[in-house]
């Protein structure tokens, strides 16, 4: 998979390494950067990601687990299993990532997956995206 890459934290104190199976983003480093060091966050920011120290600690968290992408006015997520993208010119890649990882067959086209289609529509619309003006 394209979009994945290694995340390594060293928090202050320890010294033995945790492996985090939940899917972050790189927006959820400043939120860490800032809870590590007990900085709020400043009030004229918004923030999109979240602090990772719940996961590094161990904490019991409800985590989305969803990654979302945005390339050349295409928009995606991925999730644990599947990786979903919204063409601009208005078709769709959907890919099963645990039986299909190199995304050879775009599911997009099935209608066993259309529901799944919408499911995944409906949650980038909730998504906050920064576009040029």
């Amino acid at each position: 998979m394209s979009l994945r890459s290694p995340l390594m934290i060293k928090l202050p104190n320890s010294n033995k390494g945790k492996i985090v199976k939940e899917l972050v983003q790189n927006i959820d480093i400043y939120p860490t950067v800032l809870d590590v060091l007990g900085i709020d966050k400043p009030k004229n920011i918004t923030l999109h990601g979240h602090s990772l120290t719940p996961l590094l600690n161990k904490d019991k968290v409800n985590w989305e687990n969803v990654a979302y992408t945005c390339a050349v006015g295409n928009y995606g997520l991925v999730t644990d299993r599947y990786r979903f993208t919204k063409l601009k010119d208005g078709g769709y890649h959907l890919f099963d990532l645990k039986k299909d990882p190199y995304e050879w067959n775009n599911l997009a086209g099935n209608i066993k997956y259309k529901k799944r289609i919408q499911e995944f529509e409906a949650k980038l619309e909730t998504v906050v995206w920064n576009t040029p003006k």
